[in-house]
């Protein structure tokens, strides 16, 4: 992923979230370049993967697509980014049914939940079919 890009997977992004992360997505990937890739098709973005080092193991996302298939290549790209010697965590909508089969597929082991929480009316309606990593419990 180009810094260029951003505002075009920010606009992505907010199909899934229902805002416009920009922001918080510019500042993960000017932080880790490395470790932040986009999908296409036919000249569309369809996914986009990043990951960053959380003390002692690396945290995938956000991690959006639109589909199962380019959710796994992105994620084998990103992990191949990151060699073998880490331990990985990422933070997955339950509802999110074709995530779920592609962690347990890949040997991922559920280790807690957490719920999320609305106080007074919702803003913005998140489609979590599509969310396969969120950037982590304070971010969304």
């Amino acid at each position: 992923m180009q810094k260029d890009e951003i505002e075009t997977v920010a606009s992505f992004d907010s199909r899934y979230f229902g805002a416009n992360r920009q922001r918080v997505l510019r500042s993960l990937c000017e932080d880790n370049p490395q470790l932040c890739f986009i999908a296409e098709k036919k000249g569309n973005t369809s996914g986009y993967i990043m990951a960053r080092k959380v003390r002692e193991a690396h945290w995938i996302g956000p991690w959006i697509s639109e589909d199962s298939e380019t959710a796994e290549g992105l994620f084998l790209v990103c992990v191949g980014a990151l060699g073998d010697e880490t331990e990985l965590r990422l933070g997955m909508p339950a509802p999110n049914n074709d995530g779920v089969t592609l962690m347990e597929k890949l040997d991922f082991e559920l280790t807690g939940k957490s719920v999320r929480m609305v106080l007074g009316e919702r803003q913005h309606a998140v489609h979590a079919s599509g969310v396969y990593g969120i950037g982590g419990p304070e971010k969304g």
